[in-house]
């Protein structure tokens, strides 16, 4: 109340001063009252202005859609263009002495599982040389300077473990582990892989620093000798030492004995090969 009151008194004022003025005196108070005017009506603004401007942003609105489910007769199906390869095996007839031919005039599978090949291969003529009965092919397969295999391709499987069987000072001694001096000590291992998921069953032989076991792979008509460049056991080794020995030897043909059958079961060797649908 107070404040209409002095509002009214204000008022009261200006229109006697009004009244008071002539024609020259009410042209200014007209043009300050007008500027006035425009001055409040601008800060005005500003101030609106600055309160919005100063007002933190609203947090944006996360919009919610939805699809509506088809019924089941009705989803659409969705081809997945850069989705995992599937891979199939077909399976062919078994041909190792073909397959190692290609392989050493550098016909390598573009699709190999889990091992690369590597190393040198290279087939040894077998003419003149009276090996086992069904004997086909002889290679040899250079890895690394401490490691290396031979493959000999028979016929038939049962050539093959035939001539396997003979592994223990026989004649295919003489073609897969060579014994020219007579001190090659043979004995049957079973022989695990790194991970103890696989054993091979190999006929095994002991040179001076020369370790090489022979295995037939599963499903091809052939022999597999692998080699590894290591420290045999001596003579006049005590026991712990003979069995640390033999833990090492054994350790290191399994692992080389695994990646070599994994290797070639990536090339197909027994007729199998894998194809990426």
């Amino acid at each position: 109340m107070a404040r209409s009151l002095e509002t009214t008194r204000a008022l009261e004022a200006l229109r006697e001063m009004w009244r008071g003025q002539g024609l020259a005196g009410r042209a200014l108070m007209s043009i300050g009252l007008a500027v006035l005017t425009i001055f409040l009506v601008w800060s005005a603004a500003g101030l609106v202005k600055g309160a919005f401007s100063s007002r933190p942003a609203d947090p944006p609105v996360a919009l919610k859609t939805e699809t509506p489910s088809l019924p089941a007769t009705s989803q659409p199906t969705m081809t997945v263009v850069d989705g995992p390869v599937t891979l199939s095996l077909e399976k062919g007839a078994p041909d190792p002495a073909g397959k190692l031919r290609k392989i050493a005039a550098g016909d390598l599978p573009d699709l190999q599982i889990g091992y690369s090949w590597f190393g040198i291969l290279k087939e040894q003529s077998i003419d003149g040389f009276d090996g086992p009965p069904g004997w086909t092919a002889h290679f040899t397969w250079s890895r690394r300077p401490s490691s290396g295999a031979n493959i000999d391709v028979f016929d038939t499987q049962a050539h093959a473990a035939a001539a396997l069987e003979q592994v223990s000072g026989g004649p295919a001694s003489l073609l897969l582990i060579p014994n020219p001096d007579g001190k090659t000590r043979y004995v049957a291992m079973d022989i695990a892989a790194p991970d103890g998921g696989t054993t091979y069953p190999m006929r095994c032989a002991f040179r001076i620093r020369s370790f090489y076991c022979s295995t037939i792979p599963a499903g091809v008509p052939a022999i597999v000798t692998v080699q590894v460049t290591i420290d045999t056991v001596t003579e006049g080794t005590s026991q712990a030492e003979l069995d640390a020995k033999v833990a090492e030897m054994t350790g290191e043909m399994g692992k080389e004995t695994d990646e070599v059958m994994r290797a070639l079961a990536a090339q197909g060797l027994d007729g199998t090969r894998a194809v990426a649908r």
